[in-house]
């Protein structure tokens, strides 16, 4: 990965689809610690037509008075992980900016949290959950959350604190199976014989959406030398 304060970072708006669903449908059940990650509320009313950005608490506001929702606990704590993972000597972090973006059944937002070496970004993270407004049955979920956080490689070091760590966490708050989770993290100790390689730790995210049902992903791109560039983490909630 190259200088990220090159890079041009958009807010792609979701296109979800689920709402014409059968208000009599009753949701498949999930395990305990996938259950805990979705996120159900009441609506009688389209989101209608928005597009603008706003810092954390005004944003938060507008979540829940504008658009009657709340962020999922696993998007906050998403943040606090990527935050400590950014705090650095060295290093500024600007207060993080929320982008909203809505169309009449679906309500996007998005955090990015950048951390700054005098005018260059050295890791980025964006940070999106994504809503559906589900008419018939005047529901609206959260679709997905999508986790991004990318290093610059170019100082031929890990310029967080400790990639193993974060990984675990992350893993374990979007309940990646202990099996797997554990293969990955041996794979990133051992990193340098990754290198230049994605590291597909968990996906079951093609396979939820052909049982419409929950899916997770966690995946690493190493650099050279099997130096961290970037991990993805998301889970989406196919069920109407």
């Amino acid at each position: 990965m190259r200088r990220l304060g090159k890079i041009v970072l958009p807010f792609i708006f979701l296109v979800i689809l689920g709402g014409c669903s059968s208000a009599s449908a009753e949701l498949k059940e999930l395990p305990e610690k996938q259950e805990a990650l979705t996120l159900w509320t009441n609506r009688s009313s389209e989101f209608g037509n928005s597009n603008y950005s706003a810092p954390e608490g005004e944003a938060i506001t507008d979540l829940k008075e504008r658009f009657g929702v709340e962020l999922s606990p696993s998007f906050t704590e998403l943040a606090k992980l990527a935050t400590n993972e950014m705090t650095k000597d060295g290093y500024t972090i600007p207060e993080p900016e929320y982008t909203i973006a809505s169309s009449t059944t679906s309500l996007n937002v998005r955090d990015r949290i950048l951390a700054y070496n005098g005018e260059n970004i050295m890791i980025y993270t964006d940070i999106t959950e994504a809503y559906s407004y589900l008419k018939n049955s005047e529901k609206v979920k959260v679709y997905s959350e999508v986790f991004e956080m990318s290093f610059w490689t170019g100082e031929g070091e890990y310029l967080g604190k400790d990639f193993s760590e974060l990984v675990k966490n992350i893993g374990e708050l979007l309940a990646i199976p202990e099996k797997e989770l554990t293969e990955g993290l041996e794979k990133i100790d051992n990193s340098a014989e990754y290198a230049n390689q994605l590291i597909e730790v968990y996906d079951s995210v093609e396979a939820a959406e052909k049982n419409g049902s929950f899916g997770q992903q966690l995946v690493i791109d190493l650099g050279d030398d099997g130096i961290p560039a970037k991990i993805t983490a998301s889970w989406f909630d196919y069920r109407v």
